[in-house]
């Protein structure tokens, strides 16, 4: 089973947290992306969820926000789908994948 994103709770905190520290820091570059959460949750494949959260990480790395406390000990969404587009995050051998180094990121969100 890949891990797709996380359920969609978790996904919606890290969101709100993301955007109040952008807000906090002047609204500078572009919004963090919005979760495919509520409505867009069952209307969305596990593709489409797995694409718009490796677009959170890649946004939280470039705008220098860890995500590691946030996602510490959150059980994460399992996808069935079989495309090689998901991100397998327990496979250290995926190299066509977003790099998910964001804990190397130096602000913590609070």
């Amino acid at each position: 089973m890949l891990t797709v994103c996380p359920y969609p709770l978790t996904w919606n905190r890290i969101y709100c947290k993301l955007k109040k520290k952008w807000i906090e820091d002047g609204c500078s570059g572009e919004h963090p992306p919005k979760p495919l959460i509520v409505d867009l949750w069952a209307s969305s494949s596990d593709q489409e969820k797995s694409e718009r959260w490796c677009e959170t990480l890649e946004w939280a790395k470039k705008n220098h926000y860890s995500l590691l406390q946030e996602l510490y000990n959150q059980p994460m969404y399992g996808g069935f789908d079989t495309s090689d587009s998901l991100t397998d995050f327990s496979s250290s051998a995926s190299t066509n994948q977003p790099d998910m180094s964001v804990r190397t990121s130096t602000r913590r969100l609070q």
